[in-house]
């Protein structure tokens, strides 16, 4: 699996390559994804503490994403959600059975509550094992949007259009400093238009 880093205006308005981010296949399917992304450290943090959600909801940054995928993948955060979510619905019902039972029959309820706890914990390590290993966003900006776990055919795809479009704008940029050269006779590479910077070109 890849990593790529997406244009906003691409992501948010259906203009990404007919590939299917999973799989790797030609489709003309898409499905409508709100990613949000938080600092993993902050992530893990947050659902340990009191309000964590509440910390993690002010923190997080969202985008909604036009994503091409075929249709039998757009149950792959649906049934992720079920798996951690049912587990940890699994252990509050051993937390209240056995609350329920220990007065008269001590060892059922305790056994209960231990097995609803431990069911907890897992599902929440789980959720974030699931989290981790599907297409989810590891940074957002105002810009672009980054996503890991997509197929290598997807990211190479994305990347060519997004090689193809710089070159045109250099060519756009040549020609115009061409025209302003003609049209003034003298030209200073001062003035010559500067090409924009790629979404994820790092500063120096």
């Amino acid at each position: 699996m890849a990593t790529v880093t997406l244009h906003a205006d691409d992501a948010e308005d259906g203009r990404l390559p007919r590939v299917c981010a999973l799989s790797g296949e030609r489709t003309g399917d898409q499905t409508e994804r709100v990613f949000a992304w938080v600092p993993l450290p902050l992530y893990v943090l947050s659902m340990f503490i009191p309000y964590g959600r509440l910390v993690r909801r002010l923190s997080q940054k969202e985008m909604t994403v036009l994503l091409p995928l075929k249709e039998r993948y757009h149950w792959h955060w649906t049934w992720r959600t079920a798996v951690w979510l049912g587990l940890v619905l699994v252990g509050v019902g051993g937390l209240v059975g056995g609350g329920l039972v220990a007065n008269s029959q001590p060892p059922v309820g305790y056994a209960l509550m231990t097995g609803g706890g431990v069911a907890i914990l897992a599902g929440i390590v789980l959720r974030l094992v699931l989290t981790l290993t599907s297409v989810h966003a590891t940074e957002i900006t105002p810009d672009s949007i980054t996503l890991a776990n997509v197929h290598e055919d997807f990211a190479a795809a994305v990347q060519e259009v997004q090689d193809r479009r710089e070159q045109e704008e250099l060519e756009d940029d040549d020609r115009e400093w061409e025209r302003r050269k003609r049209r003034k006779g003298r030209y200073s590479e001062d003035d010559r238009p500067r090409r924009r910077r790629r979404a994820d070109e790092d500063d120096y």
